[in-house]
């Protein structure tokens, strides 16, 4: 071969290479946003076909009855709007009971809405003597922020509602948290904030076990894209908006250091957070428990069977208090 072809093909080759770098690069920034931006990027809304909000969906077939969430929209309710820790603009609806045993703080999912996530379990906390407060999420809906940062900054939002509960309700009265998905895995890592010493329990439906385990699976499994390549960019660009890494915050390694009881409860066929998360986290625990509902898709277990569900959580109220 002679010089100018090689000059040629080395010319070639780093062409390509350049290409395929800026495809990672462009990957990665897709990601990331549609993982923690507001809102989500216009390109990923027509893959998903939402139209409005991008969702894995669920091939079960099976789902909410929106009816259940306005329902829930409609009860007689007072909305609640304090200042975070960092001067964010936050909004919960809080369903004070007239004679209240408990206070739950419940903690919605990723790109989801309060009254849905909990719309139809809402009844079978009410019924249960509980006083119920429904934050929306930073980044989502009706709170302020631009990110959605998978519980690194959501738990000190946790504080602060905790705070707001204290401060309304006085220091006798239980208070548990309840999250679904992203929620249960905000909740579990609240256990060791400022104000964990308040927590009396911590419900967690369908919660992964770190912020990384949750992008590999989702990127590997969903997307079919080997995470190792551009994860490099992912944890960079999470640093820069969160303050801190991927794997920084783990549910198993906070469980490990928490005697704060948890319920764990998963849908056995979930497949956008798997049941073996939740059996980590599970085992991690000090004093966890753990409901796998057979057949029940992501955060659809409560669905799927509400018998098992409420046996569990009335069980778990009762040892903790």
């Amino acid at each position: 071969m002679n010089k100018k072809k090689v000059i040629k093909a080395v010319s070639i080759a780093a062409g390509a290479a350049a290409a395929a770098a800026a495809g990672v690069w462009a990957a990665a920034r897709m990601f990331v946003r549609s993982a923690m931006d507001r809102d989500v990027p216009k390109s990923m809304l027509k893959l998903s076909g939402s139209g409005k909000r991008f969702q894995m969906g669920d091939p079960s077939g099976l789902s909410r009855d929106p009816e259940d969430a306005r329902r829930l929209e409609a009860r007689e309710h007072e909305t609640v709007t304090i200042a975070a820790f960092d001067g964010e603009y936050l909004a919960a609806h809080w369903f004070p009971a007239e004679q209240p045993e408990r206070v739950v703080i419940c903690l919605h999912g990723w790109r989801t809405i309060w009254s849905r996530d909990f719309g139809l379990m809402a009844d079978f906390l009410f019924e249960s003597g509980c006083s119920v407060l429904f934050p929306e999420q930073r980044g989502q809906n009706a709170s302020g922020g631009d990110t959605i940062s998978f519980g690194v900054t959501e738990q000190y939002d946790v504080a602060d509602w905790i705070r707001w509960v204290r401060s309304r309700c006085g220091f006798d009265i239980p208070l548990y948290l309840f999250g679904i998905s992203m929620g249960a895995f905000t909740a579990v890592i609240s256990a060791e904030g400022e104000t964990a010493g308040e927590i009396r329990g911590i419900i967690a439906d369908c919660g992964y076990t770190s912020p990384e385990a949750i992008w590999r699976y989702v990127t590997e499994d969903k997307l079919h894209l080997p995470f190792r390549l551009f994860r490099p960019l992912a944890e960079r660009q999470f640093r820069q908006r969160t303050g801190a890494g991927l794997a920084d915050l783990s549910a198993p390694d906070t469980l490990n250091r928490t005697e704060i009881p948890v319920l764990f409860i998963h849908g056995g066929s979930d497949r956008f957070i798997p049941e073996g998360m939740s059996r980590a986290n599970a085992s991690a625990a000090k004093n966890g428990r753990l409901l796998i509902v057979p057949g029940a898709p992501h955060a659809l277990s409560y669905l799927v069977d509400p018998e098992a569900y409420e046996s569990a959580v009335r069980a778990f109220w009762e040892d903790c208090e």
